[in-house]
């Protein structure tokens, strides 16, 4: 009798295990597929802003700044760049970099892992470190 009670409860536990993996899996964010229109600020050092409106059918933000030309080719190595709108951040000169926002929200991802979205916005800020280290 308790051996059937166990069975029971075994069966019951993969069922909810099963609905928790089947519910993640699919609030994962997907690639939107066709065409999409999104708007990209850079913000350069002298606190200058332009806005670019692109038309993609790009899966990834990469995608788009390379081909909008936003981004050199090139410029994007292990998901990191230097050279924005034709400016560039230098870490080793003034430990200047890049920062990306989806949104106005610091990203989570880098621009190669971040699906490109209809309506989206995204920002390129130069910014500098005021971290010195210890």
């Amino acid at each position: 009798m308790n051996s059937k009670k166990t069975w029971i409860a075994l069966g019951a536990l993969v069922v909810v295990l099963a609905v928790m993996v089947a519910v993640f899996v699919l609030q994962q964010p997907q690639a939107q597929q066709g065409s999409k229109e999104i708007t990209i600020t850079v913000v350069h050092a002298d606190g200058t802003e332009k806005v670019f409106t692109c038309r993609t059918d790009a899966e990834y933000l990469d995608e788009v700044l390379l081909a909008e030309g936003i981004i050199p080719e090139g410029n994007i190595v292990d998901g990191m760049f230097s050279i924005v709108d034709g400016e560039t951040a230098s870490w080793e000169a003034d430990m200047a970099y890049w920062a990306f926002f989806v949104g106005e929200e610091y990203a989570v991802k880098g621009i190669c892992d971040t699906y490109v979205e209809d309506g989206a916005s995204y920002k390129l800020v130069y910014e500098t470190s005021t971290y010195w280290g210890e």
